[in-house]
């Protein structure tokens, strides 16, 4: 039972509108005003009679069941050409019906076929010589070529297409080349300059965490990573073959042998 906050009368739940219902309680909540209420309220008696549009049981024009008229049947072509030709009449621009038709001839004079790699589909018309720089030309079939997507894109972002044959030339012929400063050394006057333009230019990397230390920078408090371990019997062995193997000149015995006579002259004075 729910009281009607309009009329304030008593009644059951099935004489209110629901509102909603809980998705986790799956509680029920209906609407403060009975439906005589609201109706009375929000859909008032006019006084006129029903035509039958409205009644009880008539099926309306967007519920489930009922049947379309178009059902099952196909548009004819000459109704599809007239929406096409309706929605590019009052377009202006590249999007008016004179730029559609121009687009149509250009395609079937190039027979539907990109004129660079025989794609025959995701076609475009090409200007040749751009819409903007040349108003008089824009509708001019002479003017047009038929592309693809990706040559289209090509030629407007490279100003040229190339094709396989001499993308494969290209490849071929800078195959075991060397790059062009390969073995030359940087002039001081080209150093200075870099080394000026870097200059108060924070690193890429600084702040940025999880790039390893590169090998040989070692900074005050960080722990080495051979901290603590031991050498092992077999690595000990390797070592010591590998420095028999290894035997200095004499030239070099001679010079250690007299920087430690010289550091140990020293260690004696003090």
């Amino acid at each position: 039972m729910k009281k009607c906050k309009t009329c304030g009368i008593t009644k059951p739940l099935t004489d209110f509108n629901k509102q909603g219902e809980s998705k986790k309680t799956g509680k029920q909540w209906y609407r403060g005003r009975c439906k005589k209420c609201h109706n009375a309220r929000f859909q008032p008696a006019t006084g006129k009679p029903n035509t039958g549009r409205f009644k009880k049981g008539c099926v309306g024009y967007t519920k489930k069941g009922r049947i379309p008229w178009n059902k099952g049947k196909k548009m004819p072509i000459e109704v599809i050409k007239k929406v096409i030709a309706s929605r590019y009449r009052f377009a202006k621009g590249r999007h008016c019906l004179k730029a559609k038709h121009w687009q149509l001839k250009v395609f079937s004079r190039d027979e539907y076929i990109c004129q660079r790699c025989n794609m025959t589909e995701g076609l475009v018309a090409h200007h040749i010589k751009p819409w903007n720089d040349y108003p008089g030309l824009r509708f001019d079939i002479n003017n047009g070529l038929t592309l693809c997507n990706s040559c289209h894109s090509r030629l407007h972002s490279t100003g040229r297409i190339l094709s396989d044959e001499s993308r494969k030339r290209i490849s071929d012929s800078n195959k075991g080349k060397s790059s062009w400063n390969k073995g030359k050394k940087m002039s001081e006057e080209h150093r200075k300059k870099l080394s000026e333009s870097h200059m108060g230019q924070p690193a890429w990397n600084k702040g940025l965490s999880g790039f390893p230390a590169p090998i040989g920078s070692f900074k005050r408090g960080s722990i080495p990573w051979n901290k603590g371990k031991g050498l092992s019997d077999e690595h000990k062995r390797k070592l010591s073959v590998s420095g028999k193997k290894r035997r200095a000149s004499d030239e070099t015995r001679k010079k250690m042998s007299k920087s430690h006579k010289e550091r140990h002259l020293l260690n004696k004075k003090n």
